[in-house]
């Protein structure tokens, strides 16, 4: 919803909660005679779009609209959440790969740990479980029929998969 500032009737400068400066807090009237607070700079004669929440605690804020909050943005962001899903997962992966080193020698290669990293990316999503059949997993990772490799050897590169860029669940390394 739109609004038009008709007056600023007060403006406070609150210190922010870690230290770095202040912010602004401004209660405003419109031209529909509403009251209510906003943050940040405000002038008479505005639009503000967005939307007024009346807080039983605060009283009456206004939400600008696409504003998400926070100093790194919102948490229902979704490219955010994929993005820390991703760093997650690489994460794990790593970690798996290193505790698989320590208990054979087996080594995996930065090929193999980005595939493991993809499918648990694709986990943590929902996308694939554990108690999915071979078939259900290749669908999700984009292939028509799985391809069964009992006897993969994890240190010798597959001669079928040589695009860098494709991520098979046979060759994930567990």
């Amino acid at each position: 919803m739109t609004y038009k500032v008709k007056k600023v009737l007060s403006t406070k400068q609150i210190p922010k909660k870690d230290g770095s400066g202040t912010f602004s807090k401004n209660q405003v009237l419109t031209e529909d005679d509403l009251v209510f607070d906003v943050i940040g700079e405000v002038k008479e004669g505005e639009s503000l779009e967005g939307e007024v929440i009346d807080d039983p605690k605060w009283g009456k804020q206004f939400k600008r609209a696409g504003f998400v909050g926070g100093k790194f943005g919102s948490k229902n962001d979704p490219e955010i959440n994929r993005m820390i899903i991703r760093q997650n997962a690489l994460t794990n992966a790593v970690n798996y790969a290193i505790a698989k080193y320590a208990k054979t020698p087996d080594k995996m290669s930065g090929k193999e740990i980005i595939q493991c990293a993809t499918y648990f990316a694709k986990y943590s999503e929902g996308k694939v479980t554990v108690v999915m059949t071979p078939e259900e997993i290749a669908k999700e990772f984009g292939y028509e029929e799985p391809k069964s490799h009992p006897e993969l050897d994890m240190n010798e590169p597959n001669e079928e998969n040589s695009d860098e860029s494709e991520v098979r669940p046979e060759d994930i390394p567990f």
